[in-house]
């Protein structure tokens, strides 16, 4: 992990993607509403999950596979949102 900063960053931009990504669907199609929101939360909370091991790191050797566990359950979520389309 580069720093922190750059961290947060992936992050936010991973998680905004998401929630975009669902709130799309729920106005495509309305039926989806009550997954579409259970997903929404389930995003929230990763998000929280992760900033907070991510303040809570004293450093660099805190953070041991921090990138690449946020990139897989990143993947985990999207594909849980593509599964809404199908």
């Amino acid at each position: 992990m580069a720093s922190r900063r750059i961290a947060k960053k992936k992050l936010n931009q991973m998680v905004n993607e998401l929630v975009e990504e669902a709130f799309s669907i729920q106005l495509e199609n309305s039926a989806l509403t009550e997954q579409s929101d259970a997903l929404v939360n389930k995003i929230v909370e990763f998000h929280e999950e992760m900033l907070g091991r991510l303040y809570a790191a004293q450093n660099k050797k805190d953070l041991p596979g921090f990138s690449a566990e946020m990139e897989e359950r990143g993947y985990n979520l999207f594909q849980d949102v593509m599964n809404l389309h199908v």
